[in-house]
């Protein structure tokens, strides 16, 4: 097998990595990994760090922390804020 198999193989999303029917979301996204950060860290915010932006979460936003596929956290994310 090449090199170009095997990165084609692992740039592939999987059951997990996904975004299924959010897939269009991806698509004007920056490839430049600092400014992909920038967007994540816009969007999400670890339930440990919180307290620290003044933040306390409910339960139920607590147990966001257990979702585990791309496509349940779009979803999720988009419920919270379209």
């Amino acid at each position: 097998m090449t090199a170009q198999h095997i990165l084609a193989f692992y740039t592939r999303p999987a059951a997990m990595t996904s975004p299924g029917r959010h897939a269009r979301l991806f698509r004007g996204l920056p490839r430049d990994v600092a400014d992909l950060t920038r967007i994540v860290q816009g969007l999400l915010l670890h339930e440990h760090f919180a307290p620290a932006y003044g933040v306390t979460l409910s339960d139920e936003r607590r147990s966001e922390s257990h979702i585990r596929t791309v496509e349940r956290m779009l979803d999720r994310l988009l419920a919270h804020d379209g």
